[in-house]
């Protein structure tokens, strides 16, 4: 084992977790921003004008908290979680605007296709 392994090895059990003291508190730490977020929704698509429904909006919640089901580490979780609640706390404040919001949406829309002139020029086809 090389010097710096048993550094490594010495310091691992000593970094302190920064909100959750074991994986259960972070579990609940994370079930409470999922309804802190779930009960929001509702009010944020009538605010910001979202043409999206609730269940939609419901759905892209859950598939986001989701991709990060897999992570084990308390810090990196805690981390998430400190990210997860700020990022509510701007969007009720007004920081955070209607389009902001919808970049969680941005892999789902499907534009219209131009019909017009105007359309097509703006969207860079000058001919069909």
């Amino acid at each position: 084992m090389s010097a710096t392994q048993r550094v490594l090895k010495s310091v691992q059990g000593q970094v302190k977790p920064i909100l959750s003291l074991n994986h259960e508190d972070a579990r609940r730490r994370t079930i409470n921003l999922y309804r802190a977020w779930y009960r929001q929704v509702p009010c944020l698509i009538h605010d910001w004008g979202l043409p999206l429904t609730v269940p939609q909006a419901h759905a892209k919640l859950r598939e986001k908290f989701r991709e990060n089901k897999n992570v084990t580490d308390l810090r990196v979780i805690d981390m998430l979680l400190i990210r997860g609640h700020i990022e509510l706390q701007e969007i009720i404040d007004g920081i955070s605007q209607g389009f902001h919001i919808f970049k969680y949406f941005k892999e789902d829309y499907i534009p219209a296709k131009p019909r017009d002139f105007m359309s097509k020029f703006l969207a860079g086809k000058t001919s069909d």
